[in-house]
């Protein structure tokens, strides 16, 4: 998986993640104290005399952190309200589309996109090719929604070759669609459209 860019600062949201896991902290502290206290005082094990605050507060303050980024970057980001706040198309499924060009007519593909807060993966498979990602880019407030650059690993034929490419799409949410144009480079220079349907 690739990081991809979007038009919103996610400077926002890290400081609220980091304000939940500072909380959490506070929380799981006071019920480390609470304990140790106990078993201390009433069962004796002076032991618990060791417990440092301060190392134990910031120990808890890195793994809440971690777990909470984790938990909002893979499954909390793409849920309502989350979603409408942050404003970020969830492409996650399965496509079925295709491409069309003048020099190779129609050419049918799926695609398996695997995308979380911060990451996207975009895998494109032909009867005759693979494609990867390169970079990807979200742009609602400009005049196309998505621009993304791959590589196209073509299996030995001497009509197509290994190339890469540049796609600019646009999303059309009301029928689950992502359609636009394609470039390639290299001997393969072509340009058409494509369309992707999400199919699950």
């Amino acid at each position: 998986m690739i990081d991809y860019t979007t038009e919103q600062s996610k400077d926002f949201i890290l400081t609220c993640l980091i304000i939940a896991s500072g909380l959490i902290d506070i929380l799981i502290g006071f019920l480390i104290n609470l304990i140790s206290n106990y078993l201390t005082n009433y069962l004796q094990l002076n032991y618990f005399n060791i417990y440092s605050p301060i190392i134990s507060f910031l120990l808890i303050l890195f793994a809440s952190y971690i777990i909470v980024y984790k938990l909002f970057d893979r499954y909390i980001w793409n849920k309502k309200p989350m979603s409408n706040l942050l404003n970020i198309p969830n492409l996650n499924g399965k496509w079925k589309g295709y491409t069309e060009t003048e020099k190779y007519g129609k050419k049918d593909f799926n695609v398996t996109i695997e995308q979380t807060w911060t990451k996207i993966d975009m895998r494109l498979k032909t009867n005759q090719s693979n494609s990867y990602l390169i970079s990807f880019s979200f742009n609602n407030s400009k005049e196309h929604d998505i621009f993304y650059t791959y590589y196209s690993e073509v299996e030995q034929n001497q009509e197509i070759n290994s190339h890469y490419g540049t796609c600019i799409l646009d999303i059309d949410e009301n029928n689950d669609m992502l359609k636009g144009a394609y470039f390639t480079n290299g001997k393969r220079k072509t340009y058409g459209k494509i369309c992707l349907k999400r199919i699950k």
